[in-house]
């Protein structure tokens, strides 16, 4: 830059325009918009696994639940059991939800899937007297993320066997039906040679 000072000129050198603490700030600046994108990306991803889980467990005809095994409240219910039990049995308590009782049930599966059985899955069968229905349970403690460490708690998938409980008693009457017949027939049978044998005897001695 040339100024004219009197009769003299005098080159003056260009300044920065940005000091050393700006120049860091915008640094600053553009790392932490370049940090938000990627945890706005991952917060994206999240969410369209969570979908994917979603609709995975709700195309699933059997009902599905998590519980908390402290509190015993409902953190998850796919849309089978929403269907079964009402959308709204997230937060409720599980024993109330699904057992009508008012305290944890006597057969809570807990024990045998928690402390020295965490990993293992537990498969038990019971008669759901809230609505007549026969299932078969598989139960198995799973991680679950919840923004604090996350926990242990339990899954349970509940097959409807009720058809095949009909079946099976069906099945046992018609079996205990049929040995009785025969049974019957046994006696009718051994009675009949009994008298044959009487009349064969009074036969031979007439």
């Amino acid at each position: 830059m040339i100024r004219f000072k009197g009769l003299f000129t005098e080159k003056i050198e260009k300044q920065p325009m940005e000091s050393d603490s700006l120049a860091k700030l915008r640094e600053m600046t553009r790392y932490l918009t370049e940090l938000e994108g990627e945890k706005q990306a991952a917060l994206n991803d999240l969410e369209l696994e969570r979908s994917q889980l979603r609709s995975l467990f709700d195309s699933i005809n059997e009902p599905i639940h998590v519980s908390h095994p402290v509190t015993h409240r409902v953190l998850y219910a796919n849309r089978a059991s929403q269907d079964i039990y009402g959308i709204d049995i997230v937060g409720k308590n599980c024993y109330e939800v699904f057992h009508d009782q008012d305290e944890v049930c006597s057969f809570c599966p807990d024990e045998h899937i928690l402390g020295e059985n965490v990993g293992q899955t537990y498969i038990w069968e019971y008669h759901s007297k809230k609505h007549d229905r026969w299932y078969r349970c598989i139960d198995r403690a799973i991680y679950w993320p919840d923004g604090n460490g996350g926990q242990l708690v339990r899954f349970q998938l509940a097959v409807d066997i009720t058809e095949q409980k009909q079946a099976e008693s069906a099945l046992k009457q018609y079996s205990e039906h049929l040995e009785e017949i025969i049974e019957q027939r046994t006696k009718e049978l051994q009675d009949a040679q009994e008298k044959l044998a009487r009349h064969e005897k009074l036969t031979i001695s007439g």
